[in-house]
């Protein structure tokens, strides 16, 4: 492996002023907390469909929605249910489709909030439908599933089931029912007591002046079937790590180009590997909200010149300890007089409580070769994001004599990835996040990619830097920059 890089995100980030939290997202389609809603009996069906025909007659509100709503962007309909951020002046609304399918459409991350567990209250009836007249129910094509039940329970009042085809990805949600059909490709998914949130849904109304972290505890980002690449993994979507930093150098060319990876821990603060920082800060920049490379106009990315920057003491410092001590803290200038904007797409990711598990499967994300074979230059980054999931190994495992004997510290390193080969960091990670998640399920940043022989070779993991042990010395360190 070379130098790559890991990291993500838990308890507190910097600013300038205070602490604030952070670290809630869960990557990935799938997680502990997903529900497999219970199958439903004939019977019982019809005992709820008496109870719910009865009891949402009488609670139905006034102002029903026609069939086949639609929600565009702009304001038309928007309701508080449907707003993607009350702060934003656009008053942006976002369509049901856009709805748990893994992008951030809001800022706010709004869309993709309470995913994981949009199924929980509901029981599952396959190949039967609901009749209704056509005031009572909203019917949208092209939505999630999870998306469809996130409309029930958040988006209308006195919602008591939906209906779910796969075919077309059909979404009818109702508020009443009065008859039950047959109906092969549905499948009916009914609650137990209708929903009472629409407009008092859980939307934090921000100032508009505000730089606000946004508590995304159940969104996911879908890393998932994508998230198997930097070498032995794949392109991930835009926003899936929104902690990741591009640190790019001025060229002899006379251009930007990739130099290492790095990540955001508050509004103006990056954490990477000391070896990235040889070159002088002033021919170094940080770039944020990046994905493509080679796309100038990302609507998220932002751009900022290095204003100063600590690289541990212990780093080079005693040839004993070899590569230990590899972490370094950057300051980035204000632009236009300003720190970091977070959004759904740039958010800091936060310092560890403690160090990852033996077994936890943990990702890693960069721009570097996603071959090995390539040769060790800025022309072999990856041009797209990309990202994996790599085990932690022992500490005792990683220091055995086949793998990296005295060379590795265990008090201030840590070892992730497969020891038959596989997915690994490579050259041009270097000072990126090893991302695990932690004991309250929020993810922290326990490694920094630091070094390696190869790139996925066979007893040959990446080795990252210990975050945990440096927490004390990266807390000083902000107050002295």
């Amino acid at each position: 492996m070379a130098v790559g890089t890991s990291q993500w995100w838990t308890m507190v980030v910097f600013t300038s002023s205070m602490v604030i939290s952070c670290g809630a997202i869960s990557i990935g389609v799938t997680n502990s907390s997903d529900c497999d809603p219970p199958e439903l009996s004939r019977a019982d069906l019809l005992h709820w469909l008496w109870q719910h025909h009865q009891s949402s007659s009488q609670s139905r509100t006034n102002g029903t929605r026609s069939e086949s709503q639609h929600l565009p962007a702009g304001g038309t309909g928007c309701s508080p249910a449907t707003l993607c951020d009350p702060a934003d002046p656009l008053d942006d609304c976002y369509h049901p489709r856009d709805a748990c399918d893994g992008m951030a459409d809001c800022m706010s991350g709004q869309d993709e909030l309470h995913c994981d567990s949009s199924l929980c209250p509901f029981r599952r009836a396959g190949a039967i439908s609901v009749s209704v007249s056509g005031s009572e129910e909203l019917v949208w094509d092209d939505v999630n599933l999870r998306g469809c039940a996130r409309f029930c329970t958040e988006a209308l009042t006195g919602c008591v089931a939906f209906g779910y085809s796969a075919a077309g990805r059909r979404c009818r949600v109702f508020r009443s029912v009065s008859g039950l059909e047959d109906a092969p490709g549905w499948v009916l998914y009914v609650r137990q007591e209708p929903s009472e949130l629409s407009s008092e849904m859980a939307l934090e109304t921000l100032p508009l002046d505000a730089n606000p972290v946004f508590d995304t505890r159940t969104r996911v980002l879908s890393a998932g079937s994508s998230s198997r690449r930097v070498v032995g993994g794949r392109v991930v979507t835009y926003g899936t790590y929104p902690w990741q930093a591009q640190i790019q150098v001025y060229s002899n060319a006379g251009h930007f180009e990739h130099h290492c990876g790095g990540v955001l821990i508050g509004e103006r603060l990056v954490l990477t590997a000391a070896h990235c920082l040889r070159p002088a800060l002033t021919r170094l920049q940080v770039k944020l909200g990046q994905h493509d490379r080679r796309d100038a106009s990302e609507r998220f990315e932002q751009t900022f010149a290095v204003e100063n920057a600590l690289s541990h003491p212990g780093y080079g410092a005693d040839p004993a300890r070899g590569d230990a001590d590899d972490i370094a803290v950057l300051k980035l200038r204000l632009r236009h007089g300003r720190p970091v904007v977070f959004s759904s797409h740039v958010q800091p990711l936060c310092l560890p409580r403690g160090p990852p598990t033996v077994g936890q499967e943990c990702h890693i994300s960069g721009w570097g070769k996603t071959d090995a074979r390539l040769p060790d230059a800025a022309s072999s980054a990856a041009d797209i994001l990309h990202g994996a999931s790599v085990p932690i190994v022992s500490d005792s495992v990683c220091a055995a004599p086949e793998l990296y004997g005295s060379r590795f510290v265990a008090e201030r390193m840590v070892c992730a990835g497969h020891l038959a080969g596989g997915a690994d960091t490579c050259q041009g990670d270097s000072g990126g996040p090893l991302a695990c998640p932690g004991a309250d399920g929020r993810w922290q940043l326990s490694g920094i990619v630091s070094f390696g022989v190869g790139c996925g070779d066979l007893l040959k993991p990446g080795v990252y830097t210990r975050v945990s042990y440096y927490v004390p010395w990266i807390e000083r360190v902000v107050q002295l920059l």
